[in-house]
């Protein structure tokens, strides 16, 4: 097949790059395309003098969603560590029924965790 197989957004404020909407397509998945999305990230961040990087991984609250604590995982495996001294400290916890940029409804308790790393 052909065409775009990933895609990052990235945002800068200030001196901290934020990158999410990771996404690369399932016969993709697993060969390395996320971890080259990430870098290219990250050092896109480091041109711009950015000194710090983070995303954020909304997961619900009372279970565990395979997929998300796959990521968690992963995002620690690439050297990110939660974005306070508690995970309470790193999350907002959202609760079932709130709306999500204006047009989401959370179907379960969630929380949205920030993950950082320096550059």
């Amino acid at each position: 097949s052909s065409g775009i197989i990933g895609c990052i957004k990235v945002d800068i404020n200030k001196n901290v790059g934020e990158w999410g909407c990771l996404a690369v397509r399932e016969e993709y998945q697993g060969k390395g395309y996320g971890s080259i999305l990430v870098l290219a990230a990250e050092t896109y961040f480091k041109e711009q003098k950015c000194t710090m990087t983070q995303l954020e991984l909304l997961a619900p609250t009372h279970w565990k969603h395979t997929h998300k604590e796959r990521l968690r995982s992963w995002y620690c495996k690439m050297g990110y560590i939660l974005g306070g001294s508690t995970y309470e400290e790193a999350t907002n916890q959202l609760c079932k029924g709130e709306i999500l940029a204006g047009k989401f409804q959370l179907m379960t308790d969630a929380d949205f965790t920030m993950y950082r790393k320096e550059l």
